[in-house]
C-alpha cells in the first residue's frame, strides 16, 4: 500500500472507509436484512437502512470532496516544481508524528514533518513539510533548499 504524502489522504481512507461500512449497512436494512432493536428509536428496517444510506452518501461526497483537495494539491505542487524558484529555508524542528499511524501490523509507522522558516519578499514564513514516512536527514539550523512561488507557498521535496 502506497504511504500517503499529505495528511488529508489520510482522511480520504477514513471517510471512504465510513462511508462503504455505512452504504452496505444501508443496503442491509433497506432489503430487510437488518433489523433494529427493541430499544431503537427508529422500529422500521427500511427506514433505518434510509438513514444509513443517507449517512454513507454524506461521507462519500466528502470523500469526493477531500479527493479534488488532493488532486489539485499535486497539481499545485507539480507546478511549483516547473516555475517556483529555489531558496534557502532553515529547519526549525523535525517531528515524529505519534498521533499518525499507518500500516499493517506489526509495520505501523509514524510519518515525520519537517518545520522550517525561509525569507521571501522580505517577510519571514513558518511552513511545515509534507509527510516523510523515513526520518529526514535534517536537524535543527541545518540550511535545506525549498521551491517557492510567487505568493510565498512553499515546497520541501518529501
Amino acid at each position: 500500500m502506497k504511504q500517503p504524502k499529505y495528511v488529508i489522504e489520510i482522511y480520504v481512507i477514513v471517510f471512504f472507509i465510513m462511508s462503504i461500512v455505512f452504504l452496505s449497512l444501508g443496503t442491509l436494512g433497506y432489503f430487510n436484512l437488518l433489523k433494529p432493536t427493541a430499544h431503537s428509536i427508529i422500529q422500521e428496517s427500511a427506514t433505518i437502512g434510509a438513514v444509513f444510506l443517507g449517512i454513507g452518501i454524506f461521507f462519500g461526497v466528502i470523500t469526493m470532496i477531500l479527493k479534488i483537495m488532493v488532486s489539485r494539491k499535486k497539481m499545485r505542487e507539480q507546478e511549483m516544481m516547473q516555475r517556483g524558484r529555489v531558496i534557502a529555508a532553515t529547519v526549525e524542528n523535525v517531528v515524529k508524528m505519534k498521533n499518525i499511524l499507518y500500516g499493517k501490523n506489526p509495520g505501523k509507522k509514524s510519518p515525520y514533518r519537517v518545520y522550517y522558516s525561509y525569507m521571501h519578499n522580505e517577510m519571514e514564513f513558518y511552513q511545515k513539510s509534507n509527510l516523510f514516512w523515513e526520518k529526514p536527514p535534517y536537524k535543527i539550523g541545518d540550511e535545506i533548499a525549498i521551491w517557492v512561488d510567487e505568493d510565498g507557498y512553499s515546497l520541501l521535496k518529501t
